[in-house]
């Protein structure tokens, strides 16, 4: 019985679990938003009688998927000929669309 025990023990893995506070620290961020993000169900937690931990793994695992690639944070009009739709969420315009749009707005703003 004591044999099986201790196999049991060697095999498992122990998470290092952290406190929001310290997952906030990590982050560089207030505690809030790490708050923010287990509300939203986008942080992964544990709850231990009536406390929260974050595994090191979920944490790292929620940066990645707020992790914009740089082309969708630069200037749009820099980005002529990209595809991929900018990350706020407003429709594609590349160079060419967005001086025609401001010669339309000039013409119809002279009396």
């Amino acid at each position: 019985m004591f044999a099986s025990i201790s196999s049991l023990a060697e095999s498992v893995t122990v998470r290092r679990l952290m406190t929001v506070q310290e997952a906030a620290s990590i982050v560089c961020c207030d505690v809030e938003t790490v708050r923010r993000a287990i509300r939203n169900n986008q942080l992964a937690v544990y709850r231990i009688r009536g406390c929260i931990r974050i595994a090191y793994d979920d944490l790292m695992a929620y940066l990645e998927a707020m992790r914009c690639p740089a082309f969708a944070t630069t200037n749009r009009i820099l980005r002529k000929g990209v595809e991929n739709g900018p990350s706020s969420g407003e429709k594609t315009v590349n160079a060419e669309d967005f001086r025609r749009e401001r010669m339309m707005r000039k013409m119809l703003d002279k009396p």
